[in-house]
């Protein structure tokens, strides 16, 4: 004899029923929602807002990358400015050192020609000296010291004493020739002129010549 148990199949059929009916709801409200305007826009505006955050980040860390690179080439170039201005100081103070030789040299030059056209004058002095000396006229002394020209003699009068004058002062190699003293006397029974000239050394003129 065979018993079924109708009770436990009609159970076993209701929760069969009950899970096939929530299948169908949850179906439906899921479907229902995602349909829902509102809803919709919403889930699309979240959307568009991530995307948008990610370009954002993507957009930023780009410009991020660019601003690292110009800050870099920036101090590149501030590197390269200090070196060149390292460089620059060095040249100003090698010019200053090379001006401060050249004035130096200069003055050296300047000394050597002085003493050159220096070394020429005494002979110039006294060729001038001789050939400016009148006849009955002879020297005793003559001499140079910072430029003053000292010249002591003797004449057979006071006239050939002042033809030497006037030939000294005509002579370009003299200037402001005076009498310091002239004294009449006698030689060998002869009477004579005693004299004593001062005058300028003409410095500028000997070089020039």
């Amino acid at each position: 004899m065979i018993k079924i148990n109708l009770a436990s199949r009609k159970q076993s059929q209701s929760t069969g029923e009950s899970k096939i009916s929530l299948s169908g709801k949850l179906g439906g409200f899921d479907s229902d929602f995602f349909k829902d305007p509102v809803v919709y826009r919403t889930l699309l505006v979240a959307f568009l807002c991530f995307l948008a955050g990610n370009v954002a980040d993507s957009f930023k860390d780009e410009k991020m990358k660019r601003v690292e690179g110009v800050l870099a080439t920036m101090a590149a170039d501030r590197t390269k400015l200090e070196k060149e201005s390292g460089q620059m100081k060095y040249y100003e103070e090698l010019r200053k050192s090379l001006e401060a030789d050249e004035a130096i040299i200069k003055r050296k030059l300047d000394t050597i020609l002085e003493l050159i056209a220096d070394r020429n004058v005494p002979p110039r002095i006294l060729r001038t000296l001789a050939n400016s000396i009148p006849k009955e006229v002879w020297l005793s002394h003559f001499g140079i010291h910072d430029g003053e020209v000292s010249i002591k003699g003797g004449a057979a009068g006071f006239t050939q004493i002042s033809d030497f004058i006037k030939a000294l002062t005509e002579s370009a190699y003299f200037g402001d020739v005076n009498m310091k003293n002239s004294v009449q006397g006698k030689e060998g029974g002869a009477d004579i002129a005693e004299f004593e000239l001062a005058a300028k050394q003409s410095k500028g003129i000997f070089r020039g010549r």
